[in-house]
């Protein structure tokens, strides 16, 4: 039997205990498509995944089991506010590393223009439990507008796979942006910024 040596142990021990960074996907999700960063004036752009051709507009938000932090909003009144819905679960562990960045945008931009809107959608059984989800809000400081969708309502209307993912929508409430996993944080700023100008 060969024996390893100490630094190739070591480099063994690297490649099994780094965790990478993955999207937790919906059990019934395709493999994950390349993420769409900023979509322009064509929403139907051949670099967007098929079922985010289809949404090109922000779709209604009715559905939601509850709010959290508002009353129920409806897309229709949203026109003439640039609009970031985020999709999120408060026990993913992705979730929860971009979520300190969504909560930064919300600050940053709420008094100038921008609704964010937390669609929180279970991946696991805790999660479905509307006092668990209530707790993490508080716990997690999530001020903005919170839709509680344990049936996956909002979800499918948006044709979501992934937590967490981003979608910004411009004034008219047309998709300007989409976002799957962490990352692009800064790009997710720039561009509210510039939507907010137009």
């Amino acid at each position: 039997m060969p024996i390893m040596t100490r630094s190739a142990l070591i480099v063994a021990l690297a490649i099994v205990t780094v965790p990478a960074v993955v999207l937790h996907a919906r059990p019934s999700a395709p493999a994950p498509t390349a993420s769409v960063a900023e979509v322009g004036d064509d929403a139907a752009g051949s670099a967007a995944p098929a079922a985010l051709r289809d949404l090109t507009t922000l779709p209604t938000l009715d559905g939601a089991q509850t709010w959290i932090n508002s009353a129920p909003l409806d897309a229709a009144a949203l026109k003439g506010h640039v609009v970031a819905v985020d999709f999120w679960t408060f026990l993913c562990s992705n979730c929860q590393a971009a979520l300190p960045y969504v909560r930064q945008l919300d600050a940053d931009f709420r008094g100038k223009g921008l609704v964010t809107i937390g669609v929180h959608t279970p991946e696991l059984a805790p999660e479905r439990d509307l006092a668990n989800v209530r707790k993490a809000v508080t716990r997690l400081g999530v001020t903005y507008p919170v839709a509680v969708d344990p049936e996956f309502t909002i979800w499918n209307r948006f044709n979501n796979r992934y937590w967490p993912s981003i979608y910004v929508f411009d004034k008219t409430g047309k998709l300007r942006y989409h976002w799957d996993g962490e990352g692009d944080y800064a790009a997710q700023r720039a561009l509210v910024a510039k939507l907010l100008a137009e």
